[in-house]
C-alpha cells in the first residue's frame, strides 16, 4: 500500500501582509520614564504614557487618555513623528506641562495630525511647534495657557499660513467675559469658544 502525500498550495492571500489597522492606545500613566512603546503595544499597561503611547504610534492610530488622569508632566520635547495621529481627550479634562524649562513643549515633525480637547502650557516657551515643511497639524478645542507663544510655525508650514500675533486673552471683565486681541494675518484663524477656560 502506497501513501501518497497530499500538499495543497499556501492561498497567497494568507501569507500577505494586509493593510495597517488603525490602533486606539490609552495613557494610563502622567508620567514621562515609561519602558518606551513596549508599555502600550502590543498589551497595554498602566504604565503606558503620552510619550510611550507616541513612540508606539503608527499612521492613522488615536491616542486617548485615561478619564481622571493627573496632569503629564514632561521631562523634555515630545516630538511627534507619526504622520496621521490624533491625540484626542473626550473629556477635555487632560493638561500637558513641562517638569523643567525646555523649548518646545510639543514639536510636530508630521503631519496631518490632529489634537483635540488637551489643554497645554510652557511657562515661558513655546506650547507647540510646527516644523518646517510640515502640514496639516491641527489643534483643535485645546486650551494653551501661560506661554509666550502658544505656536510656533517653520517656514512653509501648513502651506504658509501665518499665525496670529501679540495674541493676548484675558484678563477677565467684571462681567465674566474674557476679552480677545491681536492680529490675524491674512490666512490665519482664531477660533473662540463661549466657557470657563479654568
Amino acid at each position: 500500500m502506497k501513501r501518497r502525500l497530499l500538499v495543497l498550495p499556501l492561498a497567497a492571500v494568507a501569507l500577505a501582509a494586509g493593510p495597517a489597522v488603525a490602533r486606539a492606545v490609552q495613557v494610563r500613566d502622567p508620567g514621562d520614564a515609561g519602558a518606551g512603546a513596549i508599555d502600550c503595544t502590543p498589551v497595554q499597561t498602566d504604565n503606558c504614557t503620552l510619550r510611550d503611547a507616541v513612540a508606539a504610534s503608527l499612521s492613522g492610530d488615536t491616542i486617548t487618555f485615561k478619564p481622571g488622569l493627573a496632569p503629564i508632566q514632561l521631562t523634555s520635547t515630545l516630538t511627534i513623528g507619526t504622520s496621521g495621529l490624533t491625540i484626542s481627550d473626550p473629556e477635555g479634562d487632560v493638561s500637558v506641562g513641562p517638569s523643567g524649562s525646555f523649548d518646545p513643549l510639543v514639536d510636530f515633525t508630521a503631519g496631518n495630525a490632529l489634537v483635540q480637547g488637551v489643554t497645554f502650557t510652557n511657562p515661558g516657551g513655546t506650547a507647540i511647534k510646527v516644523e518646517d515643511g510640515v502640514t496639516g497639524v491641527r489643534i483643535e478645542k485645546s486650551p494653551i495657557f501661560n506661554v509666550t507663544t502658544p505656536i510656533a510655525l517653520g517656514t512653509g508650514s501648513n502651506a504658509g499660513i501665518a499665525a496670529p500675533h501679540n495674541l493676548k486673552v484675558g484678563p477677565r471683565q467684571p462681567d465674566g467675559t474674557l476679552p480677545v486681541s491681536g492680529t490675524a494675518p491674512s490666512g490665519a484663524r482664531v477660533d473662540i469658544y463661549s466657557g470657563d477656560p479654568a
